[in-house]
Order: C-alpha cells, then sequence, then structure tokens
C-alpha cells in the first residue's frame, strides 16, 4: 500500500494515488482495516483472566489488540495509504476510486473480480487485477477474518408445520449429489445448457444466479465453486475457485 501510494504507479508526475480504497458506513463511522491480522476475529472466547468468557476483541480492556490495531491504521493514514476522503464518501464511491485507479486495494468478493476487470478495462485497457485471500499475523501464520451468521442465512421449520420431516428432506435433496447440479447451475435447458459435459449459460441464467430460490437455501461447505458463475469468463473460474477455497479454509467462526 506504501508503494502504491508513493511510487506514482500511473506515472502521471501527480500525488494522486493511494494503497487502501476505504470507506464509511451508512451512519458515516469509519472502520479500521485488516484487524483480523492482529487478532480481531470478532465474538471469540475471551483470553485467559479476561472479566468475560466470550467478548468481542474491540471491547475487551484486558487486551491491547485493538490498540494495535488503531495504531496500524492512524500509521497508514498519516502515511498517505489511505484514502483521505474515506470518512465522507460510501462504498459505492470507494468501489468507483478503486476502479479508476485512484486507489490500489479494496475489500471485496473474489467472485465478482471478473466483473471489476470489465469495468476497470473500460478506464483503462492495462489495468490487472489479483486477489489476497489474507495476510499474515505478528507470527508470521496466515490469517483471514472471521465470520458469523447471526440472524442471517438460516432457515427454520415452524411448530405448526404439519410435516416437518418433509421440509427436511428438500434440504437433503437440495444438497444431495442428484439435487446440487439444481441448487447451483439451475435447471438443465433452462438456465444452461449441456453439451460434452460442458455447460453453457442461457440467457435466463443471469435472473437464476441472483435470485434462484435453490441457491438462496442451502451451500455446501466444501464447493467454493459455488461462487462461481458458468458466465464468468473461463480465465477467472480457475484462479477464483482456489482463491476462495483458500479464504473458506482460513476463515475463523464467531463463537
Amino acid at each position: 500500500m506504501i508503494k502504491f501510494t508513493n511510487d506514482d504507479p500511473d506515472k502521471n508526475g501527480k500525488n494522486d494515488t493511494y494503497g487502501w480504497g476505504a470507506s464509511s458506513d451508512e451512519k458515516g463511522n469509519l472502520g479500521t482495516i485488516m484487524g483480523y491480522a492482529f487478532g480481531d476475529l470478532g465474538w471469540q472466547k475471551a483470553p485467559d483472566g479476561s472479566k468475560y468468557e466470550y467478548i468481542d476483541t474491540q471491547h475487551n480492556p484486558d487486551t491491547k489488540v485493538y490498540k494495535k490495531i488503531l495504531q496500524f491504521n492512524q500509521d497508514l493514514f498519516k502515511a498517505g495509504a489511505i484514502d483521505p476522503n474515506a470518512p465522507s464518501i460510501r462504498f459505492d464511491a470507494a468501489k468507483q476510486r478503486f476502479m479508476q485507479g485512484v486507489t490500489g486495494a479494496f475489500g471485496e468478493f473474489s467472485g465478482w473480480i471478473s466483473h471489476y476487470i470489465s469495468d476497470m478495462t473500460k478506464v483503462n485497457p492495462k489495468s490487472k487485477l489479483t486477489y489476497i485471500s489474507g495476510i499474515k499475523n505478528e507470527d508470521g501464520k496466515f490469517q483471514e477474518t472471521s465470520f458469523g451468521t447471526g440472524l442471517w442465512g438460516f432457515w427454520a421449520v415452524t411448530s405448526s408445520c404439519k410435516h416437518p420431516d418433509t421440509a427436511v428432506k428438500l434440504f437433503d435433496y437440495l444438497l444431495s449429489d442428484e439435487g446440487w447440479p439444481i441448487t447451483k447451475y439451475g435447471t438443465k435447458g433452462v438456465a444452461y445448457t449441456e453439451e460434452n459435459g460442458v455447460k453453457t449459460p442461457t440467457d435466463d441464467y443471469g435472473e437464476f444466479a441472483q435470485n434462484g430460490w435453490a441457491r438462496c437455501m442451502v451451500r455446501r461447505n466444501n464447493d467454493p465453486s459455488f461462487f462461481v458463475s458458468l458466465d464468468m469468463p473461463d480465465e477467472f473460474k480457475e484462479p477464483v475457485t482456489k482463491w476462495i477455497d483458500v479464504a473458506i479454509k482460513a476463515e475463523l467462526q464467531s463463537k
């Protein structure tokens, strides 16, 4: 990030690039970046001697982890490595500045890299993009961030359901070897066609990929290619699948 800030990557002779494209949230709050490398992994078991058994690191007065994160972010801001407009812009504006080459790194889902490349090359045909699944922590260990679904991402069967076993059978089918291709790709002949083992998306595939009911219900936890759409350019499918796999294996669940 420091090099992108100081080494004039676009060679325009101006000091107008920044290492990281940050932004504030919908309430105007500016969060920290890369805290996971310092041990900020969300709601986890607290270190021995802490007042609480489980706590989010940023709220734990018994650890210096969050102080280290704040110092790291302060140093980046002082070095000009974070976009100084971050406090006053939202995600979409930060995204546009990244695509325009104003910032060099940006937090995003790797499965959308082909869309980013498509938009970026309209601005600069020589644009190149890669994905970093995580960074090493202070101990030299590769560390990704943590994730907890909270009250999102699960299904429940009500107590008034007359046949709860049937609902469970539906979930089981969608995750089975027979049902998974339907969950993942849609209905053959509708969302895609297949010839010699090669699946080709139809005009209806985009709607399925965005709003398909089955895709919204279940996901296999060992299939990163679920996030690689059929209409993604072939050159991105293999690397994106690997990037997502690395991120999934390194991610730590909230307790």
